[in-house]
């Protein structure tokens, strides 16, 4: 991969000596930043594949520069840090593809280790792409065979262009709403006093509810009936919430699902949405607030 290059951004000088000290004793090229922006300067000067973030600075937050990053180095890997524990910042980093998010003080061991993955999980996607190219290569010929055929489209039923461009127009949005009339949702929660209401609550506004009592439960009904999303509770008796969480997103990666919980924790929202979650809400949850999360993941999972 040639050099492997980290860039750490923080304002406080003695972390990110020590993080530096460490992580080039692990033999990676290893750059300092004091605030964002130079950070945001060194990202126009220079390329790298890790960045290590602090949250919270003086001048631009954390998660602009992680904004920033994702939109200029798709490829690139961030991984936030703060000594601040909001759950709302960890879910916001999380929702903007951060790899992770740690809690100060670490152990810089863990850091370690997790740099350690994140290089060979890219080492493991470039041999990936490098097959697929592979593949392409050898099928090339056969593609160009069959796309130098072109076949003529008419459009006799259609007098001119604009209304045959409204027509399809309608197509797709009566399409879209009818999906939406036929949106499908799992409550997945051992607690009947918090399920039984919200089912009874969503039916009455018209949307399908499936409810389980269980992680064991909801992947059997999941086998049965289609959904598409999930709302899933944390803690639950015989499988966990999280356990649920990626055994869903591995069998049924369009299934959208939204964490619920009764005690909020940094580390478990972090957790929820690096295995997958949509989002992650506390109980007492407002209808409304169900209703367009619920809707909102449902776009996303059409426009995929």
């Amino acid at each position: 991969m040639g050099r492997r290059r980290i860039l750490i951004v923080d304002d406080e000088l003695a972390l990110r000596e020590s993080l530096a000290g460490w992580l080039e004793r692990d033999g990676y090229d290893v750059e300092m930043a004091s605030g964002s922006k130079e950070a945001l300067k060194r990202l126009k000067d220079a390329r790298f594949d890790i960045f290590i973030v602090d949250v919270k600075m003086r001048e631009i937050s954390g998660i602009e520069i992680l904004k920033q990053v994702n939109a200029n180095y798709p490829n690139a890997t961030v991984i936030m840090m703060t000594a601040y524990g909001s759950i709302d910042k960890a879910i916001l980093a999380m929702k903007n593809k951060a790899y992770d998010y740690l809690l100060k003080p670490f152990d810089p061991i863990d850091l370690s280790l997790m740099i350690k993955k994140i290089f060979q999980e890219k080492e493991n996607a470039s041999k990936h792409r490098q097959a697929e190219e592979h593949v392409k290569n050898r099928t090339d010929n056969k593609r160009k065979v069959a796309q130098s055929k072109s076949v003529p489209v008419i459009f006799d039923d259609f007098p001119n262009k604009n209304q045959m461009l409204s027509t399809v127009s309608l197509t797709q949005k009566n399409s879209i709403d009818f999906e939406k009339k036929d949106l499908k949702i799992m409550l997945v929660d051992d607690e009947k006093r918090f399920i039984l209401p919200l089912k009874k609550r969503l039916s009455k506004r018209g949307y399908d509810i499936i409810t389980a009592n269980n992680g064991m439960d909801a992947l059997k009904k999941l086998k049965q009936t289609s959904v598409q999303v999930v709302f899933l509770d944390v803690v639950m008796p015989f499988m966990a919430g999280i356990e649920t969480l990626i055994e869903i997103r591995n069998l049924y990666p369009n299934i959208e699902v939204i964490m619920l919980t009764g005690k909020a924790s940094l580390e478990d929202a972090v957790k929820c949405l690096k295995y997958g979650a949509a989002d992650y809400l506390m109980k007492p949850t407002d209808i409304e607030e169900i209703i367009q999360k619920a809707e909102n993941a449902f776009k996303k999972e059409v426009c995929q």
